[in-house]
Order: structure tokens, then C-alpha cells, then sequence
């Protein structure tokens, strides 16, 4: 009876884990700054590059070309190709009474089971919303997302709430450019 007990245990907290994700390194988003007071979206696709190995810890250009735009989004690097990744927005579309949550959250499972980072906005005030990186499920399904401000790393642990609490909010997805495919040595998965 004990031995059933315990498999059935262990059963619920090996069934209970995430899948794979992907490998998160804290260091590299540590290491990682905003440079401008309103570059948190090029931030996160400078996050991005930079956990996934396509440019090194001193890359700011994305953020030195926004400088302080104060009107962009994800939309401004839909199908844009940066350094062998090519982003694509997807879910953007008003936040409202019926969003497709169920949709947006499987499309966040899919890319996260399958190794990679997926980009968000969540309000950070009225009328305000800050870029963020999802890096990871955690076992209650929620989502792990960091960012920065400034220097100081920022993290939220109940991503999924926000989005719904939002009534949705658009992703950013990438996939490596056919080119950086037969050319990358690391991992195309990325």
C-alpha cells in the first residue's frame, strides 16, 4: 500500500513538470541593460539574440536606433530578419471580451516546448505597457517572463493572470532565416 502510494506520488510530480523549454541562462539577461527610458521593446529582442547566442553581451544597437520612441511595438520587427532570426507578430489584435486566450497560450506552449523565447508586452500603468521575455512554464502552468529596467533585471511569475487580467495581448514568435539555418552552427531550434 505504501509503495502504491508513493508511485502514485511520484507519478503526480513527474506528470506535474513542464515540458521542455528553453535553456535560460540568468546571467546573460543580468549582464543585458535598457538603455533609454522607452527602448524595453528592442531590449527584449536584444534579450533575445543575446540568450540565444546571436550576438554578444555589448549589443545595444537595436535599442541605439530606437532611442526613445515612444509609439513602437513588436509590429515594428514583424518579419524583420536580425542576426539569422525572423521575428513574426502574432495576436495582434484588440485586447477585449472574448480574445482567443485559448489559442495565444497553446501558441506560447508550442514555442516554448520547442526551445524558444517568445516576446510580450504587459501593462505596467495606465495606458502603459513594458516588453517582456517569456523564458519558461513554470509546474502550476503559469509563465516565467523577465525583462529590464534600467539595469536592474525584472521578473514576473504570474504572466498568464496579467494577460488575461489585459483581456490579451499580442506575441512575438521567431524562427531562424533559411540562410542562418544552413549556415548556423549552434542550434537551429532557435
Amino acid at each position: 500500500m505504501a509503495i502504491r502510494a508513493l508511485t502514485a506520488a511520484v507519478l503526480l510530480t513527474v506528470c506535474s513538470l513542464p515540458a521542455a523549454q528553453p535553456a535560460f541562462d540568468r546571467s546573460i539577461i543580468d549582464r543585458h541593460r535598457q538603455v533609454y527610458d522607452n527602448s524595453c521593446v528592442p531590449s527584449a529582442f536584444e534579450i533575445v539574440l543575446k540568450l540565444t547566442g546571436r550576438v554578444p553581451a555589448e549589443y545595444f544597437e537595436l535599442q541605439d536606433a530606437w532611442k526613445n520612441k515612444s509609439d513602437g511595438s513588436g509590429r515594428d520587427f514583424d518579419n524583420v530578419t536580425i542576426a539569422g532570426l525572423t521575428f513574426h507578430q502574432l495576436y495582434a489584435q484588440p485586447r477585449r471580451r472574448g480574445f482567443p486566450f485559448a489559442g495565444l497560450f497553446a501558441a506560447i506552449d508550442a514555442e516554448l516546448d520547442a526551445g524558444r523565447y517568445v516576446i510580450t508586452g504587459l501593462r505596467s500603468g495606465k495606458n502603459m505597457f513594458h516588453a517582456w521575455v517569456i523564458v519558461g512554464r513554470l509546474a502550476n502552468g503559469e509563465y516565467r517572463a523577465v525583462s529590464k529596467s534600467g539595469a536592474d533585471t525584472i521578473e514576473v511569475t504570474n504572466t498568464r493572470a496579467i494577460i488575461r487580467q489585459m483581456k490579451g495581448t499580442d506575441i512575438v514568435i521567431y524562427r531562424p532565416s533559411p540562410a542562418a539555418t544552413l549556415t548556423s552552427g549552434g542550434d537551429a531550434r532557435r
